[in-house]
Order: structure tokens, then C-alpha cells, then sequence
């Protein structure tokens, strides 16, 4: 009979930063990583082919307690079988066990609250990707009291590519997969170097454990104001989650997973995974700063000096990795009270939604249920770039929320009626046209100045209109901005092309609620769009 190995037969190696990162530098140099020292401190990695998450190479193993509450309908929660998965998983560890050098080890944890943090053991074939561990998970401090106990497991080995015998029987594309065992608690990313997977695993994870537990799980960021009021910004990427969130005048608790306890707002991660695009010392200070030492840079290229690129056409999901103590301005602990305010960020490449609205619980409802945006480039393997689509993603990230959406919005609703938070509609796409077709990218500028302006309760003041097709409340006049700007209709020259196209998205917002929402109760129907 075979043994029956353990990670206790892994060979590892425990490093701090500085020797994971002169690690790199020296060993991880070649291949697909081509690890630089860049000229602001930061390490640049390569991630392959693969520069964005392969979601639909994600599975989960069947048999938990879990199994009833997934909905299976969703193609992207592919189901595994256990008995199977354990060959994998034994597969996996005699690959490490046999390797030519010893995997990385740390112990971390997730969720900066003790109440509810889960410890982690993680492994690594790549220096780099336990700095991104290090960065994006709380490092374990001696001596630290965590009150739950239940500890996961994350093995990440790049190297170790599954036999062709589990590709075609079990859907296990190119040897390559993402496996997310509840029962036992562990995490197999097989054949992925972008260091995203990594943490998005374990969000998914916690998106199905902790609202069983009745919290709300979020893929949102979130700061507090000088006063101690706090914001969460939910949004798909490229809405502006990272950059709205950080803000030199606010305090950051977290760029992109948050979960929702009793005793408030608590960020699941240690630090930040900023999209480059944009970035630079005028237009986000906060990020652009925070790009040194023991960040590292995905899928940059570097020009002269080893400046990075941060958004070049070849590769369009340049991401910054870093910790949150690059932060200056942080919330200390990542946590804080309930929110005041809430905000829904859609970046609309149509040029039809408004650049701010204001929504009553049931607008609220139906927002978080038919979360829009048009497809951001890159961030999906897959994707198709050119044309303009629209993309509505339940939550604002249903990639990473595997249970049925039921569960998610009774505990969203539960929220809305116990802290009565307000809550905003952000458009950061374009106005007075689409994409490519006459429009313009609402500035960063403008839109931080009508959130400033809501958020500090300037906009309760105003006078508001309706529009009666979108079915949103609009501010008509908000001190230091365009009054045109914030009536979308108004900023298009081509009246009837601007009607042409509202009534197509309303269409499409109309199907996307029909097809998947259809049971929900009539006043969260009643609080959409209209033709």
C-alpha cells in the first residue's frame, strides 16, 4: 500500500522579504517569471500566457456540507469528485516532495478581525509568489490569539500540471486548475503563475463559508472619513474600486474584499492589487507611492533605467501588488464600523447613465442584483477586446460568489434595514457619446468631487430630477461642476442617438433581471430601468 502523504512531507524553506525577494532576483530570472529589480524598488514578474484569472478552470470539490447551498446551475462552480481529488491532491504533493529545491512556507491569516480570522498555511514553488502571499494575506504574529480555529490550507505550485488522464474525464483543461476543497479545507492552484489566483481562491472560499455564517461577504473597497464615517465602494474591475478608495483625505481599510459582521466593516486581505492603467504621481498619488520595495509588478515592461510600463497595449492587466503598510493613510487594524454610505460603481462605456445617483433600498436591491458595467479588458482570460459590451456580474463580482444569489441578498437587505446606510450610483465610463464613438471618460477629478460632494451630505441639500427611463434621482446642480454633466441626455449632441441607445441598454438590463432575477419580490423589479 502506498503512503499516504501530508504537507509535513514537503521539503519548505521559511524566508522573511528580503530574502525572498534577493531570492527572485537571482533564481527566478528566467523561464516565464523573468523577475527584475524595477527603478522604483518594486520587483517585476512575467506571469506567462496567462495575464489575467482563468475562472473557468476553477473547481470545487463535491461531498461538503456546502454542496446544497452552490448553485451548480453556474458554469463557472464546477463540481469534482472527492476520491478523485485526493489522488490529485497526492499527485501534488509528491510532485513538491520530489522537486528539485524545497517550496516556500508561511503562516498567514485572512480577515483582520480575530473573531473571525482563518489562519493559513501556505505553500509555494515560487519566491514571488509568497512575497504576493505575504502582501495580500496578514502575516501570523507570535503569540496571536486567533478565536477560530478552522485553519485552510493554500498549495500553489506553477510546476506540478496534472496527467492527461484527468483532462478530457474531468474537464481539467491543459493540466492547469484551481480546486477549492471545503471538506478538508484546502486550496490546489495547479499550473497558474498569475499571482491573482491566489487570493481570489480564497475570497471565492470565504464567499461561500461566511454568509453561511450570516455575514456578508463583498467584493468592494472601503475607507473612513476624517469625521469616522465609513464608505464602501462595490465594482467590478477597471470601475474604479482600488483608486476611488484611495484617497489621500480618507483612510483606507481595503481596495477589493470586505466582509460585513455585527461589529462593522473588516477586510479580509493584508494589502492591495491595483490595476496600472492610469496610475502616476498626478493621478492617483496613493498607489503610485506605494510602488517600492516589496511590491511587485505583474506583466509590466520595463523601458530605460527599468522604469515599468504600467499600461502598455501588449498586456493590458498590468497589476501592483503591495502591502498595506505602503498605505500612509490606512485605517489601522483594516476594520471599522458599519457604513454610512455605499457605493455602486459601474464604468458605462455606452455614455447613457449618470455620472451620480442617489437610490432608495429597493433602487439599492435591484443595482446589487443587476450590477452593471461594460467589460474591462484583460482582467478574464478570454475576453475579447474591441467592441463594447456590457457585462452585469450579481454583486458586483458573481465570479466569485458561487452560492445562490438568494442568500447574498437577503444578508445585503438585512444590512440596508438594520444600519440604513445611503446609497449612490457611480458612472466612471464616458458621457456625450460611447467608446470610440464621440465620447469622453469622465475625469477622475470630477468624479472624486461629486463623491466628496455626497458623501459629506452636500448633495441631501440640492434639488434632484428624475429620469423617468432610467428610473434615478440626479442632482440638477452640485457648486464647481457642469450642470449638463450630470444629465447624461444633455452632454449628447445626437439627441436620438442617446435615445437610440438608453433604450437598448434599458433592454438589456430588463433581459439580464428576467433571465436570472425573475422571482425576486415586484417592488425591486419596479425600482429598475423602464422602456
Amino acid at each position: 500500500m502506498t503512503d499516504i502523504l501530508t504537507t509535513d512531507d514537503i521539503p519548505i524553506v521559511t524566508m522573511g522579504r528580503n530574502e525572498l525577494s534577493g531570492h527572485c532576483l537571482k533564481y527566478e530570472t528566467e523561464g516565464v517569471t523573468q523577475a527584475r529589480y524595477s527603478k522604483n524598488g518594486a520587483i517585476r514578474v512575467m506571469t506567462g500566457a496567462r495575464t489575467g484569472r482563468s475562472q473557468d478552470a476553477r473547481f470545487f470539490i463535491k461531498g461538503s456540507k456546502y454542496d446544497e447551498f452552490i448553485n451548480w446551475n453556474n458554469k463557472l462552480n464546477q463540481g469534482f469528485d472527492p476520491n478523485v481529488f485526493d489522488q490529485v491532491w497526492q499527485d501534488a504533493l509528491l510532485h513538491a516532495k520530489n522537486a528539485q529545491n524545497p517550496m516556500f512556507f508561511s503562516e498567514l491569516y485572512a480577515i483582520a478581525n480575530t473573531n473571525h480570522a482563518r489562519p493559513l498555511k501556505v505553500y509555494t514553488h515560487y519566491a514571488w509568489h509568497m512575497l504576493f502571499a505575504l502582501n495580500m494575506f496578514i502575516e501570523l504574529q507570535k503569540r496571536m490569539n486567533l478565536n477560530y480555529a478552522e485553519e485552510w490550507t493554500i498549495l500553489n505550485d506553477p510546476s506540478f500540471l496534472l496527467d492527461e488522464k484527468y483532462h478530457e474525464k474531468y474537464g481539467v483543461k491543459e493540466g492547469r486548475g484551481i480546486f477549492i476543497d471545503f471538506t478538508n479545507k484546502r486550496i490546489l492552484l495547479a499550473g497558474m503563475h498569475y499571482g491573482g489566483e491566489m487570493k481570489k481562491a480564497l475570497f471565492t472560499a470565504m464567499n461561500v463559508v461566511l454568509p453561511l455564517e450570516g455575514y456578508l461577504t463583498m467584493h468592494c473597497s472601503a475607507n473612513v472619513s476624517a469625521i469616522g464615517e465609513t464608505t464602501i465602494y462595490f465594482g467590478l474591475s477597471g470601475t474604479g474600486k482600488t483608486t476611488l478608495s484611495a484617497d489621500p483625505e480618507k483612510s483606507l481599510i481595503g481596495d477589493d474584499e470586505h466582509v460585513w459582521t455585527p461589529e462593522g466593516i473588516c477586510n479580509i486581505e493584508g494589502g492591495c492589487y491595483a490595476k496600472g492603467i492610469g496610475v502616476s504621481p498626478a493621478t492617483e498619488p496613493d498607489i503610485y507611492n506605494a510602488i517600492f520595495n516589496g511590491a511587485i509588478i505583474e506583466n509590466a515592461d520595463l523601458v530605460k533605467d527599468n522604469e515599468p510600463i504600467l499600461h502598455h497595449p501588449r498586456i493590458e492587466n498590468v497589476r501592483i501588488s503591495y502591502d498595506l503598510s505602503h498605505i500612509e493613510n490606512r485605517m489601522p487594524g483594516s476594520r471599522d464600523g458599519h457604513p454610512v454610505n455605499i457605493v455602486f460603481l459601474t464604468k458605462d462605456a455606452y455614455g447613457i447613465m449618470p455620472p451620480i445617483s442617489v437610490l432608495s433600498k429597493e433602487q439599492a436591491l435591484y443595482h446589487y442584483a443587476n450590477a452593471y458595467t461594460s467589460e474591462g479588458a484583460g482582467t478574464v482570460m478570454g475576453q475579447k477586446k474591441g467592441k463594447v459590451k456590457h457585462n452585469f456580474s450579481f454583486g458586483y463580482g458573481a465570479a466569485f460568489y458561487p452560492l445562490h444569489y438568494e442568500i447574498y441578498i437577503d444578508l445585503f437587505k438585512k444590512n440596508l434595514d438594520t444600519y440604513e446606510p445611503k446609497v449612490w450610483l457611480v458612472n466612471t465610463g464616458y458621457f456625450g457619446g460611447s467608446e470610440g464613438e464621440g465620447g469622453h471618460r469622465y475625469p477622475l477629478q470630477l468624479t472624486r468631487n461629486l463623491l466628496n460632494a455626497a458623501l459629506s451630505g452636500e448633495l441631501d441639500q440640492v434639488p434632484t430630477k428624475h429620469l423617468i427611463e432610467l428610473n434615478l434621482n440626479i442632482p440638477t446642480h452640485v457648486d464647481g461642476i457642469e450642470d449638463e454633466l450630470l444629465d447624461p441626455e444633455n452632454a449628447w449632441e445626437n439627441k436620438e442617438a442617446y435615445h437610440a441607445l438608453r433604450e437598448k441598454l434599458i433592454g438589456f438590463y430588463r433581459e439580464n433581471h428576467n433571465e436570472k432575477f425573475s422571482d425576486l419580490p415586484e417592488e425591486i423589479r419596479a425600482a429598475g430601468p423602464r422602456l
